[in-house]
Order: structure tokens, then C-alpha cells, then sequence
């Protein structure tokens, strides 16, 4: 009888009621009130084993215990308290196993299938928990997995499964020649074009190795199981002309150095131009005045001259008889000295006005660079979880370099280095056929750890936050808006998950009801709305993109901490892609609710036409939705290229199709269309889509999700 395991969903429940009771009595008295509806939907993972296609036993797991009397926000303090070996467990690195139950006659080998599905799916889970009450005996399935923790106190007793005790422990050391024979047919099986590389092709590799190439093993019972390959030969310039790499630092050494010396240089210099420009013209005035008093000095003379003949022609004129108006006109007196100054003044003496140089740019392709290539990897599945101990001896090895890269192609499915890298988004053009992957080595370091700041209309809190997330990615939206809760709106709460000293994501929270969200949004498509009357929305988030995935570290902790079951975030137009696949990839899109689309034009009123009353907007753009069971699913990444020609209904409705799909997580989608996606109506009562109402297309954030070219595809 072959077992198969799988998440469970909604309409698994009666099957698992039906299951359940049999010994519902016995099982409560372990796991408390049981509710197989609400685990389904409330715990953050929950998985059915199946037999020939009837369900024979189901396990539901969650960030804390959820049936022993201790609220969430409290439960890692309490664990803290009571258990003297808690120290090597956080709210980061485990899971609690809030029921187990099903067939006596499977259940061991289910309990064991689950258990180590539970660790192959999450790499970063260290220890999965189980509280029981004190008075209650851990189940017999469950003995050989769990061990019971020393505490002292009040409270459930508290049993642990690490991760070494049931996966066997993988040790990485640098490859040697001999382990060919063991890496080949997992490298056959993960590379579609291993034949075509020679049957020596991994030899040949860790032969080749040198002080720029270096590959590592990963070693589990004698036995090499993985192998990564990894070069400092790195050529940036095609990456920078092609990815947006700036919330990198461009993979460079010592940008944010080089962007200081060259913005002091400018100045420096600008200021030496702007001396020598004063000081030319300083000369150039002065010459100016002494020209000008030169030629005033000459026009005194001539009009003195002149008036002097003027009056000997005139008395000569006097003598002889003759006119002497005629004899004054003769001669011709030059216009007064004051015009013929200001003239010259208007002329020749204006200032010039110093014109700026532009400042020039860092040249990232010329400054050394600070990240390792991955060119070869490849593990058994059973130990995807050695991603972090690869990547930590990679480290070791070129201690000077923070990065690691790997281009993927688009046809290449993702894999386990590829699930913890992340991803960068194409410029907009760019023909690149390789997809970028990024890993800082700050991701290694230990679990960001969340804490709860004051209330933000406080002061200090208030103050301490702006300088905590300046400079990551939106921390300017987050900055504004804890501006305006400070003045407008009280009971906004600021959460922060810090690495260390280093600030890794912060967000601001504040209670709400999803009645609001209900009427435009189908928020039942995604979550079971009656069993999440307790919900908040996310006001803003910032995130620091070195921390690949501090966002899901961080909404995790606001659920168990603030005993929310789900959290909203309304997109408004202000949002743009680079946030909306930085900062909030861990949110699930809600789809809208139809809109009608035939709506009178401005001019026409409803009352003259006949027309439908227009109905009522959302004041959201968009709605996005997080909760316990939505974080912890599995969402396909999928890099292939898709290329949509043409914003007809057709087209728009094949991305639309694509962005609806929560499971799946699209990375390059690009529509070729003149005047890109549809918007308004061209002319009255001539809707721009027959399919899709005004601005139903933007409640998806397409316009954010994809690349538009705004142009024709000549061939």
C-alpha cells in the first residue's frame, strides 16, 4: 500500500471529520478542540495522506500552538521561560505540530512521510515543536520522532523533532575527482543537457579547478549527494546593461564609496570652475570698464571738439555777416556723453551667468566586482536543504565578495538555489536570454528576529523609525505614511525585523474589518471569510532587498504577534513594479468582482438617459491578502519569456489569466501593443473593452506586473 501525501484543502474536511471520528475523544484530549475546517484554514501547513485515494491521516502545522491555552504572542517567551535547552530553536527556524491523527494501520508511516516532507519543503526549518497538556501521553506514532524538553513551571510539556534526528546531516567540502561516479546521475537527472557534455563532463570540471574556480561537495553518510561550481571570472557589463541592479549596489566593490568620490570631485571641481569663471570675468569687466571709460574719455573730447569748431564757425559766420544758424548746423555735434554710456553699458558691460556642468555618473563596469558565479549546481531532493551550507563554504572561500549570481535560462525549471536567490527584474528592452538570480551573504546570517515598536502616534517611536529604514526599498512610502498616522490616526502599530544591527524589513500595521474588501473584492476565492473576523491591513512595508526573504519573516511574525489571521494591503496608483516584486512578493492578489461597464458619459445624466446609476468605486486600486496558509503554500516560479502582441480582450485576458493564478508566479511577461494597455473610453458610450470595465484591468496591478512596449512588432 503506497502512501501519497499532498496539501490539504477545503474540501478535504468532511473526509477528515469522518476520519476523526473514531477517536475523536482521544485525539482532543491530545490536541484540544479539533476543527478540521478551521486547521485547514488557519494553520500555516496543513497535509493528508492518502491510500488509494481515500484520506487515511491528516497533520496540521503552524508558526505557534494553537490549542494549549498560550496565545501566540506569547508563546516563544513562554517557551523561553519554562525550557532550559528552547535557546536553539526561534520563532524563525520552527514550526509547531498542532495535530496528527488518522488510521492506526498507516499511521506510523504517515507520521514519518509527513515529517520528513515537512523539513524537505522548508530549508530553513530547524525544529518542528509539539505542546501537549502535561497530563496527556505523546501518541505512540509520535515516540520515536519526538523528544520531550527539561522544563520547569506551569504549562504544556513541550516535545522537539530536530531536523539532524530525522534527515541525515550533510557536510560540504571542496569536490574531489573520485566523487564523479556519485554526482553524475544526479546531475543527469537535474540537467536536460547532460548527455551532451560528455560522460566525463563533472571530472573534467573539479579537475579544472584554480584559485578563480572552485567547486564544493555536499558529503551525507560517505556519499557525495550535490555539487556547486562557482567562479570569480565575472564579466558585469552585460548584467548592468540589462538588469536593474542598483538595489545591489550594481554587484560592484565599493560603489557607495566611488558614488561619494565622484559626487566630491564634482564639487570640488565645480567649485574650481566657478572660481575660475568669476575670476575671468571679474578681468573681463574690469576691461570692459576700462575700455568703456576710454572711449567716454574720447567722446568728451569729440563733442567738446566739435562744440568748440561749432562756436568758431558760428562767431566766423557773426563776422562776415552771414547766418549763423546755418553756420552752427555745419557742424555736427555728437549725441550727449550719458547716452552714448548707457549704450555702451547695454552693450558691453553684462554679466555672464555661470552654467553648471553636468555631473557625471558612476560607471559600475569599472570598478571591481564583488560577486561569485554559480555555473554548476545540482542535489538530491532529499537534501535541497543544503543550499545554506553551500553557500556558506562558497563564502568562506572568497571571504572579499558579498554576492552570488547565477543566470538561468528561461526554458530551465527552478530549483532549490534558485527558490532562496532572488530573482532581478529585466530592463525595459533588454534582449538578455538568461534570467538573473542575486544571493547576498547577509541571507546567511542569523534569522531576522521581529520586534513590535511603540505605538507610532509616540514620539520616540516615531523617531526612531525613519532613520531604522532610510535608503530600503520603500522606505519613502513608509517614511510619509508614518507621518501622516502620527498626526492623523492613533493605534498604528510599527513592526521591524532586524538582522544584527542591520534593519532587514519594517511595517505598519492597523486593525480592520474586510467588510470593506468584500464588496469589490472575490476575498472568498482565497480565504474562507468567515474564519478571519480578526484581520489588519498593512498600511506600508519596506524592504531590504539584501534580505531575500525578511517580507515572509516579517508578515509571519505580525500574524502571531498581533493574533491576526489575515492581513490586507489596498494598492493604490502610486505603487510601481520594482515595490510591487520587492516588497510585497509574499501577498496574494485578490481578484476584483465584475464591475458594470456600460456607464453614462459625464454629459449624459442617468436621469435623461435611461442609463444604469453609476455604481461606486473601490477606494483601492487593487487588494492584496496575506495569512498563515497563503505564506507557507508552495508557489511556482516560472521564468520563461511570454510575449503577448496586441491589448485586445484576448490579449488582456491571457495575462489576466496568467497574474490570477496564485500558485504560479510569473517573472517576464511583456505586452507589444500601440498605446499599451487599454484605458477610457475613446469616444462616448464606446467602452475601450467589451470584456473589461475601466480600470478593471489595473485591480490586477497589471500595468506594474508586466513590461508594456508601446510600439508595433515590425516582423
Amino acid at each position: 500500500m503506497v502512501l501519497q501525501v499532498r496539501r490539504a484543502d477545503s474540501s478535504d474536511a468532511k473526509s477528515i471529520d469522518a476520519l476523526l471520528e473514531v477517536s475523536r475523544f482521544i485525539e482532543e484530549k491530545t490536541w484540544g478542540s479539533i476543527s478540521s475546517s478551521s486547521l485547514i484554514e488557519l494553520s500555516a501547513i496543513s497535509l493528508v495522506a492518502e491510500s488509494d485515494g481515500k484520506i487515511v491521516a491528516f497533520c496540521s502545522i503552524h508558526t505557534h500552538s494553537m490549542g494549549q491555552g498560550i496565545s501566540g504572542d506569547d508563546f516563544f517567551d513562554w517557551a523561553n521561560r519554562k525550557y532550559i535547552d528552547f535557546q536553539s530553536v526561534n520563532m524563525t527556524n520552527t514550526l509547531t505540530l498542532t495535530s496528527l491523527f488518522g488510521d492506526a494501520n498507516t499511521l506510523m508511516e504517515a507520521t514519518e512521510r509527513f515529517l520528513n516532507l515537512l523539513f524537505l519543503i522548508n530549508p530553513s526549518l530547524d525544529a518542528l515543536l509539539c505542546a501537549i497538556p502535561e497530563t496527556a501521553v505523546l501518541p505512540n506514532h509520535m515516540q520515536p520522532f519526538f523528544q520531550l524538553l527539561d522544563g520547569k513551571g506551569e504549562g504544556p510539556a513541550l516535545h522537539v523533532l530536530f531536523r539532524e534526528e530525522l534527515i541525515t546531516p550533510v557536510s560540504v567540502r571542496p569536490a574531489r575527482v573520485e566523487d564523479h561516479d556519485d554526482l553524475m546521475p544526479v546531475f543527469k537527472a537535474q540537467a536536460a543537457a547532460a548527455d551532451q557534455l560528455g560522460e566525463f563532463f563533472v571530472a573534467r570540471l573539479i579537475q579544472g579547478q584554480d584559485e578563480h574556480n572552485r567547486a564544493l561537495v555536499a558529503e551525507a553518510d560517505g556519499r557525495a549527494v550535490g555539487l556547486l561550481c562557482v567562479t570569480t571570472e565575472v564579466d558585469l557589463k552585460p548584467l548592468h546593461d540589462n538588469f536593474d541592479l542598483e538595489s545591489f549596489d550594481y554587484i560592484v566593490q565599493g560603489y557607495d564609496e566611488e558614488v561619494d568620490r565622484v559626487h566630491e570631485d564634482y564639487l570640488a571641481g565645480e567649485k574650481n570652475r566657478m572660481d575660475t569663471f568669476k575670476a575671468a570675468e571679474e578681468e573681463r569687466l574690469r576691461q570692459c570698464r576700462e575700455a568703456i571709460e576710454q572711449r567716454v574719455q574720447m567722446a568728451v573730447e569729440q563733442r567738446d571738439a566739435a562744440l568748440e569748431a561749432q562756436k568758431r564757425a558760428v562767431e566766423e559766420a557773426a563776422a562776415a555777416g552771414e547766418d549763423e544758424a546755418a553756420a552752427a548746423d555745419s557742424v555736427l555735434v555728437p549725441e550727449e556723453v550719458d547716452q552714448d554710456i548707457e549704450r555702451l553699458l547695454q552693450s558691453e558691460f553684462q554679466a555672464k551667468e555661470y552654467v553648471a556642468e553636468l555631473e557625471p555618473s558612476v560607471v559600475p563596469s569599472t570598478l571591481p566586482s564583488n560577486a561569485m558565479c554559480v555555473t554548476l549546481f545540482c542535489v538530491e531532493d532529499s537534501f535541497r536543504a543544503s543550499v545554506f551550507s553551500f553557500m556558506q563554504a562558497a563564502f568562506s572561500m572568497f571571504n572579499h565578495l558579498d554576492y552570488a549570481i547565477l543566470a538561468v535560462s528561461p526554458t530551465d525549471p527552478h530549483n532549490a538555489l534558485t527558490e532562496e536567490f532572488k530573482a532581478v527584474p529585466h530592463k525595459l528592452g533588454s534582449t538578455f536570454g538568461y534570467n538573473l538570480f542575486v544571493f547576498h551573504r547577509a541571507s546567511l546570517l542569523a534569522s531576522p528576529i521581529v520586534t513590535k515598536l511603540a505605538d507610532s502616534s509616540d514620539e520616540q517611536s516615531y523617531a526612531d523609525l525613519l532613520p531604522l529604514v532610510e535608503g530600503i526599498s520603500g522606505a519613502e512610502r513608509l517614511e510619509e505614511t508614518a507621518r501622516q498616522c502620527k498626526v492623523a490616526m492613533e493605534g498604528a502599530e510599527v513592526y521591524c525585523a532586524r538582522v544584527g544591527d542591520m534593519v532587514a524589513a519594517a511595517a505598519m500595521v492597523v486593525s480592520c474589518k474586510n467588510d470593506s474588501f468584500i464588496r469589490f473584492f472575490d476575498v472568498g476565492a482565497a480565504i474562507d471569510v468567515g474564519m478571519h473576523d480578526n484581520s489588519a491591513a498593512v498600511l506600508e512595508m519596506a524592504v531590504n532587498p539584501v534580505f531575500a526573504h525578511a517580507s515572509k519573516v516579517l508578515l509571519q511574525e505580525i500574524l502571531r504577534q498581533s493574533g491576526k489571521s489575515a492581513l490586507f494591503h489596498e494598492v493604490t496608483g502610486e505603487l510601481n513594479g520594482e515595490q510591487l516584486a520587492s516588497v510585497w512578493q509574499d501577498f496574494t492578489m485578490v481578484l476584483p468582482r465584475k464591475i458594470p461597464s456600460l456607464l453614462p458619459p459625464e454629459d449624459c445624466p442617468p436621469q435623461e438617459t435611461g442609463l444604469p446609476e453609476p455604481s461606486a468605486r473601490p477606494s483601492c486600486l487593487a487588494l492584496q491578502l496575506c495569512s498563515a496558509r497563503l505564506l507557507h503554500r508552495h508557489v511556482v516560479q516560472i521564468s520563461s519569456r511570454i510575449l503577448v502582441v496586441g491589448a485586445s480582450d484576448a490579449g488582456v485576458g491571457l495575462i489576466w489569466q496568467l497574474l490570477a493564478a496564485s500558485e504560479f508566479r510569473f517573472h517576464s511577461i511583456t505586452l507589444v501593443s500601440p498605446g499599451g494597455l487599454p484605458s477610457g473610453k475613446s469616444v462616448p458610450l464606446a467602452p475601450s473593452s467589451l470584456q473589461y470595465a475601466d480600470g478593471e484591468v489595473d485591480s490586477v496591478t497589471m500595468r506594474h506586473r508586466i513590461s508594456i512596449v508601446d510600439d508595433k512588432l515590425a516582423s
